[in-house]
């Protein structure tokens, strides 16, 4: 059987992992800059920064992934403190996982809209525009969840270890 501290190393491993995954996601997709209302402007940011984008979502992709084994181990680490606590922990890091994971498609989908506007030119701009519009508020709100479910999962984490027990 796995030692305790062997464990630990894990779990800390892949949070490290997420970290940076999740940085390089954020740096990426601030680089590409696309926080416009004007969908016409993003889809064309999106165009001409495409291997910045799908970097982005690539490393939200990984980092989500690896929040799976990294709950499953904070789990087996602190469920012998409390099992309610611990199991609070794993599940919003699953669940923001499934979300993120989502969220990564979503975004997937926006990149190949955007290659579809760029090919397509004024024929449909206004129909492509309005379908990148719902994706991205799609997107953003399954990341906002994503993001705030990590949250519970952190929250749970730092109850375990300020608890007086």
């Amino acid at each position: 059987m796995i030692d305790d501290r062997t464990i630990e190393k894990i779990a800390g491993l892949f949070l490290i992992i997420v970290v940076a995954a999740f940085s390089i996601s954020a740096y990426a997709i601030i680089a590409v800059d696309i926080d416009r209302e004007d969908m016409s402007f993003a889809l064309n940011a999106i165009n001409s920064s495409k291997e910045l984008y799908a970097t982005s979502w690539f490393a939200n992709l990984i980092g989500a992934l690896m929040l799976v084994p990294a709950g499953g181990a904070l789990y087996i680490i602190f469920s012998n403190h409390d099992k309610g606590l611990a199991l609070w922990t794993l599940a919003g890091l699953l669940t923001a996982s499934v979300a993120l994971i989502i969220t990564t498609g979503i975004f997937f989908g926006l990149y190949f809209l955007a290659d579809d506007y760029a090919k397509l030119g004024t024929q449909h701009a206004a129909s492509v525009e309005s379908v990148a519009r719902a994706l991205r508020f799609t997107g953003n709100t399954t990341w906002a969840g994503g993001v705030t479910l990590i949250g519970t999962g952190i929250i749970a984490i730092s109850l375990l270890l300020i608890r007086d027990q």
